[in-house]
């Protein structure tokens, strides 16, 4: 399990419960939706690239960009960006390095989501 002080460098907490209006059981629910479909988008983002789907690949990116924004998941929500811009460029190293990145940073995310969920269920019982 990650430390809280890795959890602070994944996931904005602070800025997840003032994004849920403070209802800590909203950023639950929303952090299930992310743990479900957002390496679904990084597994789609690396199928598109593999196939030269740069446009497919670009707005994948943009989702997850947004779904990680949404959990203050900054560095997957500025990895995804690479992608998203690289593959509206039509610039495939530049999407397929933001990939690499987004490999990385979704594997910290999904490493470090039992320890937000948990912060987060203090915070609804406190």
């Amino acid at each position: 399990m990650a430390d809280s002080t890795n959890l602070g460098m994944v996931f904005g907490v602070a800025e997840l419960l003032d994004r849920c209006m403070g209802e800590a059981e909203l950023a639950i629910e929303i952090l299930g939706i992310f743990e479900t479909e957002g390496p679904q988008h990084v597994k789609f983002i690396g199928e598109f690239l593999a196939a030269g789907k740069l446009d497919e690949a670009s707005r994948r990116g943009h989702a997850l960009k947004g779904m990680a924004a949404n959990v203050a998941a900054r560095a997957l929500a500025l990895a995804a960006a690479e992608v998203e811009h690289g593959g509206r460029a039509g610039d495939a190293a530049r999407a397929a390095a933001g990939h690499a990145v987004v490999v990385k940073a979704i594997e910290s995310a999904m490493a470090a989501l039992p320890g937000v969920v948990a912060e987060l269920g203090r915070a609804q019982a406190a």
